[in-house]
């Protein structure tokens, strides 16, 4: 069970890691089927950002010391 209680950081915890992206593709569902408004979708795109210490989707659970950060993948 996910607790929302205590501090998150998708770029350390997979369980987080993976809450956060199934948050931000359900968000993405939402926007494309009408649902909410792209300023909606930004908004609580940021709010799940900011709550899950995520500051780039491009970074987010990549170890600083993974050979494959940086490389794109």
């Amino acid at each position: 069970m996910f607790d929302f209680n205590k501090s998150h950081d998708a770029n350390k915890s997979a369980e987080d890691l993976k809450y956060y992206v199934r948050s931000i593709a359900l968000l993405g569902e939402m926007k494309r089927a009408g649902a909410i408004t792209q300023a909606e979708y930004d908004y609580l795109k940021s709010c799940f950002m900011k709550d899950f210490k995520v500051t780039s989707d491009l970074m987010v659970g990549k170890s600083p010391n993974s050979p494959r950060r940086g490389n794109g993948m």
